[in-house]
């Protein structure tokens, strides 16, 4: 019996002559160990690779970027996996034996305990290739750029404007550009919305100590366009933290503001473009787009008229545009009344007309009240999760169900409001935004139909108000310097206290702790 086990082997020998027979007899008698140890190596791997598959699909709901090596790793885990499991599928052809089933076939035997050790090493290699201490990275934000309703080859003016633009951000001798024009033709917390994008954290206290370390940053990027969007007051681009000039050639400034002095004078632009209002034939070019079919002969009379009311502000058309789009005939001609009463009152009161004219179109009171409420916040960036709170804490919803019901129908609001261009999208994600000239309307009629008081004029107020607010509803101080409020407050009609400063930090607001309050009457 042992010189037929010999005669068996002998053909593996022959195949490995440097190979000692001891060794040889050892891989082929402990085949099935070595597949045992190898099916625990796969089974330990495949744990570590769910467990941290966990952790990629987490990151993936916070919308993080997977590391490249990590995911090279995970596409090496599973073809090792892969080649282990059809090794261990072959154990059972090499279990088989050979002369009549008298003897085990110890040539497979080896062959198959070779290539098991093998991918053993290889799975505990990648085992410990994966112990990793991060497999995610936070992306830094991007600025969502929305399609404008703008992007039409008839608007000239508008592409004229675009090619000056590009020319003067090409020109190496130029670092700072504006342009100007009314609002409806179209900073704050600079700082923390350059960082953000950047994603960097600035956690100095100092308006200083920020500067100095988006600076530092800022001289990292070879190339770099800052935007600072409707400018009312001379700006130092230093004491924000935006090198330019001699200090960094590759970073260029442009700039937005309704008055040219402001950008030439106070900031000291290079070259200064004027936005005009859009010609008749520009201005209706875009309320067709706007309002859809006009061909009927009748209809077509009065939306030119309607056209011409909106004075060439390219909001204006867009609004009044949406708000008639599909609407009868009778509607259309009382939106012409409307608007033919501003003729003689300035363009102020035109504005004020064609936007309250697309607000009284708004279907329905919840709309219109969810409206004024996002007027009274943050200039910029409104955080969709705070509208949900005030809707639901001064009950301005319809749904009186869940929160989760609310949250829907305070999306539904947006998405109405967004087809009538009242609300834009904001600039990230989570976010909306209102054009500085429709907010300026909304806050008049809140202050007229609620209520409401806030500054308009005032750019961070420093003092509470020295007035008598007993009669206000709501008061709506977003962004002020105001430290210390008075001893007593005595509001009988406060339903909504919104006070905001830059210099007390927030986790999630970092660019503005406000204090925001609705009040149940009963209980004040």
């Amino acid at each position: 019996m042992a010189l037929d086990i010999i005669l068996a082997i002998v053909p593996t020998i022959v195949e490995c002559t440097f190979v000692p027979i001891k060794r040889h007899l050892s891989y082929a008698l402990n085949s099935r160990s070595k597949v045992e140890k190898l099916k625990n190596q796969v089974n330990n791997l495949t744990n570590q690779r769910d467990g941290l598959k966990q952790s990629v699909d987490e990151a993936t709901r916070q919308g993080d970027e997977i590391y490249d090596n990590f995911q090279n790793w995970l596409t090496s885990v599973g073809k090792a996996i892969e080649e282990a499991e059809d090794l261990v599928t072959g154990e059972e052809q090499a279990m088989q034996r050979c002369f009549l089933g008298l003897i085990p076939n110890l040539k497979k035997r080896y062959q198959l305990s070779k290539k098991v050790e093998k991918k053993a090493l290889t799975v505990d290699a990648l085992r410990e290739a994966g112990r990793f201490d991060r497999i995610s990275h936070r992306l830094p934000l991007r600025q969502i750029v929305a399609p404008s309703v703008y992007n039409n080859e008839v608007l000239h003016s508008r592409v004229s404007i675009l090619e000056k633009v590009m020319g003067a951000l090409m020109d190496p001798a130029v670092n700072m550009i504006g342009v100007y024009g009314m609002g409806g033709v179209e900073v704050r917390k600079i700082q923390w919305k350059i960082a953000d994008v950047l994603g960097l954290k600035l956690e100095e206290e100092s308006e200083d100590g920020r500067a100095y370390r988006l600076h530092q940053r800022l001289m990292n990027e070879k190339k770099i366009l800052v935007i600072l969007d409707d400018i009312w007051e001379q700006l130092e681009p230093e004491k924000v933290g935006i090198p330019y000039g001699n200090d960094h050639k590759g970073c260029k400034i442009f700039l937005t503001s309704r008055r040219e002095d402001i950008l030439s004078r106070d900031m000291g632009t290079q070259e200064s473009f004027e936005l005009r209002v859009l010609s008749e034939a520009e201005a209706w070019s875009l309320f067709v787009t706007m309002a859809g079919d006009v061909t009927n002969q009748a209809l077509c009379s009065i939306a030119t008229e309607v056209a011409k009311k909106c004075a060439g502000l390219p909001v204006l058309i867009v609004t009044v545009a949406r708000a008639l789009k599909n609407k009868e005939l009778h509607e259309w001609r009382f939106a012409l009344q409307e608007l033919s009463r501003a003729d003689n009152e300035g363009i102020q009161a035109k504005v004020y007309s064609a936007l309250e004219l697309s607000y009284n179109h708004l279907a329905s009171e919840e709309l219109k009240s969810f409206f004024l409420i996002c007027a009274q916040f943050a200039q910029g960036d409104i955080q969709i999760r705070d509208l949900l709170l005030y809707s639901m804490g001064l009950d301005l919803l319809r749904s009186k169900g869940t929160v989760e019901d609310a949250r829907y129908r305070v999306y539904k609001l947006i998405s109405d409001l967004k087809a009538s261009c009242l609300l834009l999208d904001g600039d990230r994600n989570g976010f909306v935004k209102m054009h500085d000239v429709v907010r300026d309307v909304a806050l008049f009629m809140a202050s007229k139909s609620q209520n409401l008081f806030t500054f308009r004029d005032v750019v961070e107020p420093k003092k509470w108000p020295n007035r008598d607010l007993r009669n206000c509803s709501r008061i709506s101080l977003p962004y002020c310097e105001i430290h210390e409020l008075p001893e007593r407050l005595e509001y009988p009609e406060l339903q909504l206290l919104v006070v905001g400063t830059e210099d007390i930090h927030s986790k999630d607001r970092p660019d503005l702790k406000a204090a925001v309050y609705t009040i149940d009457k009963k209980s004040f």
